[in-house]
């Protein structure tokens, strides 16, 4: 809320410049030596659902401090047809296979939508300043109102149609200028695939409680080979008061998390998420860019406190995985050598033996197709064993290694009943819920949730789900007060009880009869405060009962708090 006053308040403060001295001096501007406009450096840009969105932060000081006078912010846009070019890349791909004497190389393990946005990614854009064109002045009073969140947020339709397999790039950049006429360089330019929408979350629904809204949905559909090569990065929740268009700025902060395959532990995963309808089949996609060493799945088999029991034991381990969009190569490993609760600290037979080489490591080399395959290995307990880990390392030549599936796993001692560990019957996850605390009721609001995925470094939101309206209305009781107690005086009863919880709490009303059959009355007009009562209204020999009740804000009342009792001896 700070970030908007602050935007809001400088660029009100540059419009009224504006008005008191015109449209600037006409003509050449001024030599750029004496003020200086910083390019925009945060401009962001996605895909979101058929519509593309820009954000960025203006620029407030010339780079020697001065306060800059801001006028205008140009956005330019370049559709970069890539058909051409990507032809004659792989045309050429395949005349330098033919004049070589290798083998051909196999096709990247990474499916063909990722294999196209890498190549598609690597391209350069050319001649951008003589190609884009100026699709937008926004001036500063249009500034204003797209002000939000300390962003300016400005969105356009997507300007091409959308494929299933890219052959077009749009690349956006920013220009700002000065009352003075002073222009900025380009901002960095930002690129985007107009790739087809992918699916969007399902069955939306709400759960409203006294402290917090809770919203649930239901995973996208992962089902094709197309969408398992899009890595699910999370999802972004959207609210508007009702008959308002939504805002451009979800309701969360971060991207609220995918659900996590609980049982394994990920190192390097860009995404992990259950395929539907597949009960325990998790699909993986890799970052092996940057170490390809440590990209990994692991899980925990036996623990460092477990771990003694089973010394001198051979543990077998059968997974079954497949590669839906191509193959995919890499090691099964079982891992004995170190305490995975201590990450730091030097595995077992590392002074003597190379990690390829210690024998409290077994390593099976596994090549995965596109159907399901099952890998086995086996390890013996040593007596220097830390504990037992299973992992499974991709490996490939591309940034983004092969999104594969885990169907299950099964480990046992060997020469035992029963398994060690079996996760081919688990249901996994299907939903996940964003709760969202509620500081005051009041108003009726409009929910959607979108789901985001990268692929390759490019960045798509999905459509969002069907709005759902929640009606912010208290009908919620506060919680009975408890452990009343009656404590008869020489000319009253005394009544305490403890306080409710609400944090609505407006007061307490008192009830009493005269006797077990008596009828019940109300003694409090109007709710009172604190939890003390004195009833004053009193005669000797009579036993009186009472009751306590909690009232709200909004008028809800508590159940009754337990009956008490009490009469006086004298008058």
């Amino acid at each position: 809320m700070n970030n908007i006053k602050t935007v809001s308040v400088i660029l009100t403060l540059l419009l009224l410049t504006i008005t008191l001295i015109g449209c600037g001096i006409k003509g050449s501007p001024l030599p750029p030596l004496r003020k200086i406009i910083p390019p925009v450096s945060d401009l962001d840009v996605r895909l979101a659902g058929s519509d593309v969105r820009l954000s960025w932060t203006p620029s407030f000081h010339y780079t020697d401090g001065a306060e800059l006078q801001l006028r205008s912010v140009a956005i330019y846009r370049l559709v970069d047809d890539l058909s051409e070019r990507l032809q004659r890349q792989a045309e050429e791909m395949l005349r330098q296979q033919e004049r070589s004497d290798e083998e051909p190389e196999p096709e990247p393990p990474i499916g063909e939508l990722n294999a196209r946005l890498q190549r598609v990614q690597r391209l350069p854009v050319e001649d951008f300043r003589r190609k884009a064109l100026l699709i937008a002045e926004l001036r500063v009073e249009q500034l204003l109102d797209l002000a939000m969140g300390g962003k300016i947020r400005w969105r356009e339709p997507l300007p091409v149609a959308t494929e299933e397999l890219p052959s077009t790039r749009i690349v956006y950049a920013l220009m700002e200028t000065d009352v003075r006429g002073r222009r900025s360089e380009l901002s960095r330019r930002i690129s985007i695939v107009p790739l087809a929408p992918p699916p969007q979350p399902t069955g939306l629904t709400h759960f409203l409680e006294q402290k917090q809204l809770s919203l649930t949905w239901a995973y996208p559909d992962r089902s094709s080979a197309q969408t398992q090569q899009l890595a699910l990065r999370g999802f972004n929740i959207y609210k508007t008061i009702e008959g308002r268009e939504p805002p451009p700025v979800p309701i969360n902060t971060e991207l609220v998390a995918t659900a996590p395959a609980s049982e394994w532990l990920p190192t390097d995963i860009i995404s992990h998420q259950q395929i539907t309808g597949a009960g325990s089949r998790y699909a993986y996609l890799f970052n092996t860019s940057s170490s390809p060493q440590s990209a990994a799945i692991s899980q925990i088999l036996i623990s460092p406190e477990e771990i003694e029991q089973y010394r001198g034991s051979t543990i077998e381990v059968e997974a079954v995985i497949s590669a839906p969009c191509g193959s995919s190569s890499g090691y099964l490993v079982l891992d004995t050598s170190r305490d995975p609760t201590k990450p730091d600290e030097a595995p077992a037979g590392s002074e003597i033996f190379s990690e390829r080489e210690n024998p409290l490591i077994a390593r099976n080399e596994i090549f995965i197709v596109k159907e399901p395959n099952s890998f086995s290995i086996s390890t013996r307990i040593a007596v220097d064993a830390r504990a037992l880990v299973l992992k499974i390392e991709p490996r490939g030549e591309s940034p983004i290694s092969a999104p594969f599936v885990v169907d299950s796993v099964r480990a046992e001692v060997r020469g035992q009943q029963g398994d060690l560990v079996r996760n081919g019957e688990f249901d996994g996850f299907a939903s996940t819920t964003y709760v969202e605390p509620i500081e005051a009721f009041g108003g009726i609001f409009q929910y959607q949730v979108t789901a985001v995925y990268s692929a390759s470094g490019f960045t798509i939101e999905s459509a969002p789900t069907e709005q759902i309206t929640v009606q912010m209305q208290d009908s919620f009781a506060p919680d009975a007060p408890l452990n009343p107690a009656a404590l008869p005086a020489a000319d009253a009863i005394v009544l305490t009880w403890n306080p409710s919880t609400a944090v609505d709490l407006r007061g307490y009303n008192v009830f009493r009869r005269e006797g077990a059959e008596g009828t019940w009355q109300r003694l409090t007009e109007d709710p009172v405060e604190g939890t003390i009562f004195r009833d004053t209204e009193v005669s000797a020999s009579i036993q009186y009962f009472y009751r306590i009740q909690a009232v709200d804000r909004a008028g809800n009342r508590s159940r009754f708090s337990p009956e008490v009792s009490a009469q006086i001896t004298t008058r």
